[in-house]
């Protein structure tokens, strides 16, 4: 009973332990995480939390993009527009 208990404890322990590092690296700004595949592709509440986390990077990857596209537009525009006021 002890060694499956230490398997199974090894099953969670170990990924949520990546994890975590994965979510301390999107919390200083590394958007570009990926939890590997092989946690989440597992079917138990370590893929979906895998999952979720994905999900998230992805998103903040995607609204980071957008705001730096929108950033760049604006200051296009502004420079067309100070052209026309001179």
């Amino acid at each position: 009973m002890g060694i499956g208990i230490y398997l199974a404890s090894r099953l969670v322990k170990q990924p949520l332990n990546e994890m975590v590092r994965d979510l301390l690296k999107l919390t200083k700004g590394d958007v570009d995480i990926k939890i590997t595949d092989k946690y989440s592709n597992r079917k138990d509440e370590v893929g979906m939390l895998a999952n979720s986390i994905n999900s998230l990077a992805l998103n903040l990857n995607n609204m980071i993009r957008d705001v730096k596209d929108n950033s760049r537009n604006m200051n296009r525009i502004s420079q067309e527009l100070d052209n026309i006021m001179q």
